[in-house]
């Protein structure tokens, strides 16, 4: 990433921010963002993609004595955009709507915002990678895929991708109240897609992951579990429909997790988009799901010390057993609920403040995965659900495409695909008999295998 200087980027932002005060602003904040992407792919050991890029933008956002707020963003650094970006806001400010709720943090947090080792965000030997480095780690994950051991007659036809992704970010957040802070991270993501053929049936799956270390994300891994991930549906076929006791394993209980998130956000709640509103203190889910959100979790993919008003992450619980304690707050949301943020607000330079998770993690149970499959005579151990985009957060409705195992005791029998469940999110969070001890992370959440009691599953 090209060199900056820290002073000459905190002085360009206290400007802004003073002059937009000097140009009638009650309150104004200014972002600084930086940022390096590197990514190499190839599709059966040749190149495919090979890119690298970076980015710089400047934001401010002013705020008038009515909570009307107007935003502007520039990435040009050579002309006299930067300058001008008061006069925008303060142009955009006029026409916004008042909002009595919009809030800038009242003062700095004490504490030495760089201090944070132990959030393990930032891996100094991945800003100097070079692209020999990424390609061996791309024909790593190609030669694992194809030598992993399969059943007869089943072959991997192809390793559609192996791809590898690395970057590192820097931001800088200043405010007109005092709050002055910096923050950095690194990251390395991998993936691998593959084909399998049996002679008579081809599939396609994949598997990644993601992490702040470069040793975090293993290659080796990655690729053997996209095999074998793959060659447990393959050949799958629709069985009878009926009430079936589905298992969640714990990748596809994150993929639902992912989705689920937005439902405890208070600006969702605010706008009547979550059906979770009004509910604190009910039970919501079975009483064997405890959810938390931990903004300061070590490595975790949405950790930050800081969220994008400058108030410190911290751990909020939004399940116990079942029950609703709470939701996920920026300051203008909490404002308007008289409580205090949560730090889980999150904006570009281009945007305006709104509420997002920063990790969501399920508590673990007690049994194995084993035992919790051990004790179904008979299910569907779920390894894919499909269309979790179309699932209704105001009514829970949904309607999704399965993928998996049937089991019968405990035992895996058949492939099954082209099968649909559904329901609601309500019935299904009320039917999850209890969680697995497999606690395993998926970008910014972390899930648990689970079991779901009597769910509706129909043909494809």
């Amino acid at each position: 990433m090209k060199e900056f200087r820290t002073e000459e980027i905190e002085r360009t932002l206290l400007l802004l921010v003073e002059e937009s005060l000097r140009r009638g602003a009650s309150g104004a904040d200014a972002i600084f963002d930086a940022s390096r992407s590197s990514s190499l792919s190839l599709l059966d050991g040749e190149p495919e993609e090979d890119g690298s890029g970076e980015d710089r933008s400047v934001g401010l956002r002013v705020i008038d004595g009515d909570g009307r707020q107007g935003v502007a963003a520039t990435n040009d650094f050579d002309g006299k955009a930067i300058s001008r970006l008061p006069e925008w806001c303060v142009r955009n400010c006029r026409v916004g709507d008042p909002d009595p709720w919009v809030r800038l943090l009242a003062h700095p947090f004490p504490g030495e915002p760089e201090a944070r080792d132990d959030l393990k965000l930032v891996d100094e030997r991945i800003p100097v990678l070079t692209r020999q480095e990424r390609f061996d780690a791309c024909m790593r994950m190609t030669d694992a895929a194809r030598s992993e051991p399969l059943r007869d007659g089943l072959r991997v036809c192809s390793v559609r991708s192996a791809a590898w992704s690395d970057w590192e970010s820097v931001r800088c957040y200043a405010s007109s109240t005092g709050v002055l802070i910096w923050s950095r991270a690194t990251g390395v993501s991998v993936g691998t897609t593959v084909a399998l053929d049996d002679g008579r049936t081809r599939s396609m799956g994949g598997y990644d992951g993601q992490s702040h270390m470069l040793d975090g994300a293993d290659p080796l891994l990655v690729a053997r579990e996209a095999v074998r991930r793959t060659a447990r549906t393959h050949g799958g076929k629709a069985i009878a429909k009926g009430r079936y006791d589905l298992v969640l394993d714990a990748p596809v209980m994150a993929d639902l997790l992912d989705v689920l998130g937005e439902l405890f956000l208070a600006s969702a709640v605010h706008r009547n988009q979550s059906f979770l509103g009004g509910r604190v203190g009910e039970m919501v889910a079975g009483p064997g799901v405890s959810l938390t959100d931990d903004g300061r979790l070590p490595g975790g993919m949405g950790t930050s010390a800081f969220d994008d008003e400058g108030v410190p992450t911290s751990r909020t619980v939004l399940l116990d057993r079942g029950r609703l304690t709470g939701f996920l707050y920026d300051l203008r949301n909490a404002a308007e609920d008289g409580v205090s943020s949560t730090g889980n607000a999150c904006r570009s330079a281009s945007s305006t403040p709104d509420v997002a998770t920063s990790n969501l993690m399920m508590t673990p149970g007690t049994r194995s995965r084993e035992e919790l499959l051990g004790a179904l005579k008979r299910g569907i151990l779920v390894t894919e659900l499909m269309g979790l985009h179309t699932v209704d957060p105001v009514s829970g409705d949904y309607s999704l495409g399965i993928r998996g195992v049937l089991l019968d005791g405990g035992e895996e029998r058949l492939p099954v695909a082209g099968m649909t469940i559904a329901g609601t999110i309500p019935e299904l969070l009320a039917g999850i008999d209890g969680a697995a001890d497999d606690l395993t992370l998926r970008g910014d959440v972390g899930a648990c295998t689970v079991v779901v009691r009597d769910v509706a599953v129909s043909g494809d």
